[in-house]
């Protein structure tokens, strides 16, 4: 598929392999040996590079890259992504969590619905997110500093709620994550750590490399976290342009989960004796885990959960 994608787009262009060549190495560093030989291998399936690298090429090329990823549809299901589920949404914590907010447990994926994570201007929901951070990870009241929803029609901010079908009005989770410039977070982070400003957020256009950072949710449930990751993988899937995904970490059932899958850790915050997360031998209050996109959407635990979906 990787080879068909990439001579249709050379046709439909009016590029020849030489000038395609060209293009990718002037699209990215990382392509500047490639020749109108290499190309010529790759759209007759001779060789192929590994699916994140196919998919690097790709987003040089194309928006959408759910096509390549239908291709590798992966049926099994993820044993990482199982035993983070067991772990994660098992725990004793996370119960007594959901219960002092009185959120109640989704049974039923199929009865989820999802929207923009702020419908109008003084939305309730902006209340609620503003509590929960109120009593459970209070610098993320940051998120206040601006005028969330201002931010999402420019759209500067990308954010879902979820629901029941049957009670829309029923708010069981949301998401809120920012569009930075992706160099632009790079030294955000060399110069801050985990403490990103989200007032560097960018508007996102079609042109330009961006990151995602996801700096709120409320995920309740095995099936809920799912349902989550598949619109983010969606989204991501048809946004190619945006090529890091960033977000905070404090629980530390999270933290070997997203290294398996290819997150690196690029900061710590706060170290602590004990509780916090274990990074090595050492804890930390938090950490700020960075992937690249192509990574993240060709990993066997995205590929798992696409494959009924997209």
């Amino acid at each position: 598929m990787f080879g068909e994608l990439l001579k249709e787009f050379r046709i439909v262009n009016g590029y020849t392999q030489k000038d395609l060549a060209i293009k990718l190495a002037n699209k990215s560093a990382e392509f500047q040996q490639v020749d109108f030989v290499t190309i010529s291998r790759w759209e007759r399936g001779i060789t192929s590079p590994n699916n994140a690298k196919a998919l690097r090429v790709l987003r040089c090329l194309i928006m959408d890259v759910q096509p390549f990823l239908k291709s590798l549809y992966d049926y099994r299901s993820s044993t990482a992504l199982d035993n983070f589920m067991v772990e994660r949404f098992g725990a004793k914590e996370l119960l007594s969590t959901l219960a002092a907010f009185n959120i109640e447990l989704p049974s039923n994926k199929k009865e989820f619905g999802f929207g923009k994570v702020i419908k109008e201007v003084n939305d309730p929901i902006l209340k609620r997110i503003r509590e929960y951070h109120t009593l459970f990870n209070q610098e993320r009241l940051d998120l206040f500093n601006v005028d969330l929803y201002l931010y999402q029609e420019e759209h500067k901010l990308h954010g879902y709620r979820f629901y029941y079908e049957s009670k829309p009005e029923n708010i069981i989770a949301h998401s809120i994550s920012f569009f930075i410039d992706t160099e632009e977070l790079e030294e955000e982070v060399r110069d801050n750590g985990c403490d990103i400003d989200i007032r560097i957020a960018s508007k996102y256009k079609s042109s330009g490399r961006y990151s995602m950072y996801l700096a709120s949710g409320t995920i309740t449930s095995e099936d809920l976290f799912k349902y989550h990751w598949i619109q983010q993988i969606k989204f991501l899937s048809t946004h190619s342009n945006i090529d890091k995904f960033y977000t905070s970490v404090m629980s530390e059932t999270v933290v070997p989960f997203l290294l398996s899958i290819g997150f690196e850790v690029v900061a710590t915050k706060n170290p602590v004796k004990v509780g916090g997360i274990k990074i090595g031998r050492r804890r930390y209050e938090r950490c700020l885990m960075k992937i690249d996109t192509s990574v993240l959407l060709t990993s066997k635990e995205a590929l798992s959960l696409i494959a009924d979906y997209l």
